[in-house]
């Protein structure tokens, strides 16, 4: 595929994989555990990295070239993935949330393996700094009568459930009910 009509996602990954004096694309497919056409196939946009690979490609350069030059493809990935790339469906919403996807599928695998309670606590837990997190950033963007609706609509989209089910479940810790959020709380 021809620079021109290359993706920014394509492109930028390129300039992670095609550095002067780095690896060449054999090294790099052996490196990775894949085919050097594999390669070309991320590069020429018909095909995107496995999100472990694309890992990998960043932990390897950033190691070799240092953070900053693993920048231009880390901001690219925060955008949109499908304004980055016309595969971007695949790895949608963004390619950074793509990326995190064996971090979140290793750690439901830990999960399994503690207690149901334990895994509640975690669950509930986690929960709440996402909300905490979403809190802060709706606070940084918009008015505070739109943040509760932007906190309600991501939490239930995101995450598959409704505040009031948060609250639900906590209710059954043995706490006391007082930590349990309103939307009130959330808006504040």
């Amino acid at each position: 595929m021809n620079s021109a009509k290359r993706s920014r996602f394509a492109g930028s990954l390129r300039n992670l994989l095609e550095h002067p004096g780095g690896y060449s694309k054999q090294e790099w497919a052996r490196v990775l555990g894949v085919t050097p056409s594999a390669i070309s196939n991320w590069l020429g946009d018909k095909n995107v990295p496995r999100p472990s690979t694309l890992r990998s490609i960043i932990e390897i350069t950033t190691l070799r070239y240092g953070p900053e030059f693993v920048s231009n493809f880390l901001a690219i990935a925060s955008l949109p993935a499908r304004s980055v790339s016309p595969l971007g469906e695949r790895m949608a919403p963004t390619v950074a949330h793509y990326m995190v996807e064996p971090l979140r599928d290793g750690f439901l695998r830990i999960l399994q393996t503690v207690p149901p309670t334990k895994q509640e606590e975690v669950l509930l837990d986690g929960a709440e700094q996402c909300l905490s997190h979403l809190r802060h950033q709706a606070a940084q963007t918009v008015s505070p009568m739109k943040t509760a609706s932007i906190l309600r609509q991501s939490f239930s989209d995101a995450h598959g459930a409704s505040i009031e089910r948060l609250n639900q479940a906590k209710a059954l810790r043995p706490i006391s009910g007082s930590d349990r959020l309103t939307l009130e709380e959330i808006s504040e």
